[in-house]
């Protein structure tokens, strides 16, 4: 029996890039057109925080965790677990992350800037990146379109939206909410190198970029509006 340390990734892939590409053009298919409503939510995300309103938080919070919920069900549990048993420990990860999101929404807990500033604008221009840049990551590599991760619908592109949107926010919470969501981006760029794809870089430089960017935003909440 050969030693653990001789093991490598690929060692612990259970599929091959074409049975997951299968499974990614699969689930597009099943979820049509869901991916035109999840990509305006994405870019209806990226406005609400560049622009400052009023009780923004108790919307924008709740759907995003509406959405890694879906991912959870629609993704993760209904088909990746097919193919991969893993994603099965992944699932109540993201239903608890969808339940943070959706209670930090409903009880203030994370709020965004009441002025437009550098971060917060930065990160609308990130994320906008992330939800229409994405998908176009699957003809770029020599995948037909059809196997194309949306915002909202995928968890990669979900995860590193949620990074950006928190690294705009302001209060200590938002660390903790980002740990579930750099977990699973760690994740996903272990499994795409394993998997032979470059996309694992752009994933490290969004996450990178996205954790820097809360690396600039204070801790301490900004004050509500009277």
């Amino acid at each position: 029996m050969p030693e653990w340390w001789t093991y490598g990734l690929s060692d612990f892939l259970m599929f091959s890039p074409r049975v997951y590409h299968r499974l990614l053009a699969a689930t597009n298919a099943a979820l049509w057109p869901a991916q035109i409503g999840t990509i305006l939510l994405g870019l209806a995300a990226a406005v609400l925080t560049a622009v400052p309103r009023r009780g923004r938080e108790r919307v924008l919070w709740p759907v995003l965790g509406l959405l890694w919920m879906v991912v959870a069900w629609a993704f993760l549990w209904e088909r990746y677990a097919v193919i991969n048993w893993g994603a099965l420990y992944a699932v109540p990860a993201f239903v608890l992350q969808g339940v943070l999101l959706i209670g930090a929404g409903l009880f203030g807990a994370v709020r965004l800037p009441t002025s437009r500033d550098r971060t917060t604008t930065t990160g609308a221009v990130l994320l906008v990146a992330i939800v229409l840049g994405w998908p176009l990551l699957a003809p770029l590599s020599g995948r037909p379109i059809e196997t194309a991760e949306v915002f909202g619908l995928f968890p990669d592109p979900t995860a590193l939206a949620t990074i950006v949107l928190l690294a705009c926010g302001r209060g200590g919470l938002r660390w903790i909410l980002m740990i579930i969501p750099v977990a699973w981006a760690l994740i996903a760029a272990a499994t795409l190198f394993t998997l032979g794809s470059w996309i694992w870089t752009v994933v490290i430089v969004a996450g990178g970029a996205a954790v820097a960017l809360a690396l600039t935003r204070p801790t301490t909440p900004s004050p509500r509006r009277s």
